[in-house]
């Protein structure tokens, strides 16, 4: 088993679970010193019937089923003089929007050297350094690349699984104070630069309730987000009715 410890804060009727399975079993007082551990080749659930027995194998489906590929890095070596093959981001590129795909320099590499580090659609990005604490960190989700484009070392890309469902989840709550805080909590200083490895992304712990759940908070959280941006929309538009006016009402006192 490659699960050592699982902790279920709650997930139906489960609530505040946690497991750790062993990948070999115990030696016994008869086994010899030398002999090396048995692995485990199978694991057993043992509960009365509504313990939560298929809601724990659920969760456990759910969460392996989350994520496609391991995180990676990307690649940066130095840019081209000339157009290439290859095309990779730079760090510009990202915002809380999304990657602008504008943002790009060529690479002196062949495509068959970077294929592991193309983007695909929904792909999420994580900044890995910045002399800003508040932007190491930042995370960047990827929609439909308009052209074949990789990204650079300054990324970390995590990629889940369509079948799962999990990537707009995922990407709500990665702005929210809930993950900032342990964000800040695991960076590095490095000669003033922040920086946040492999390692201390996989350990930022997410809530991770049932899709359906998922999908709804999800909805309302974007429902929410459309007004806001209607506000917005709108004030920018009256600052700049304003703007005129003043502009205009300037013009005429000083006319005389």
């Amino acid at each position: 088993m490659q699960l050592q410890r699982i902790k279920i804060g709650l997930f139906r009727n489960l609530q505040d679970v946690g497991i750790v399975f062993n990948t070999t079993l115990q030696p016994s007082t008869v086994s010899a010193p030398e002999a090396p551990p048995k692995p485990i080749r199978s694991h057993a659930l043992i509960g009365q019937n509504g313990t939560g027995k298929s809601n724990l194998i659920e969760a456990l489906i759910t969460i392996s089923q989350a994520m496609r590929e391991r995180i990676v890095n990307g690649l940066s070596i130095e840019a081209s003089s000339t157009p290439t093959d290859v095309r990779a981001l730079r760090f510009s590129a990202m915002s809380d929007q999304g990657l602008d795909f504008n943002e790009y320099r060529y690479l002196p590499i062949a495509l068959a050297k970077a294929e592991n580090i193309l983007i695909d659609e929904s792909d999420f990005f994580v900044s890995r350094g910045n002399g800003s604490l508040d932007l190491v960190g930042r995370g960047s989700v990827a929609i439909k690349p308009p052209c074949t484009v990789i990204f650079p070392d300054t990324m970390m890309r995590i990629r889940f699984a369509q079948v799962a469902g999990v990537g707009p989840w995922f990407h709500s709550l990665w702005s929210t104070r809930l993950v900032r805080s342990q964000i800040e909590k695991r960076v590095k200083t490095t000669a003033g630069i922040y920086k946040m490895a492999q390692p201390e992304l996989a350990s930022i712990t997410i809530p991770f309730p049932p899709i359906a759940e998922q999908i709804r908070i999800v909805a309302e959280v974007d429902r929410h987000l459309s007004i806001v941006r209607e506000v917005e929309a709108e004030i920018d538009t009256n600052l700049k009715r304003a703007q005129v006016l003043r502009q205009a009402t300037l013009a005429k006192a000083f006319a005389y």
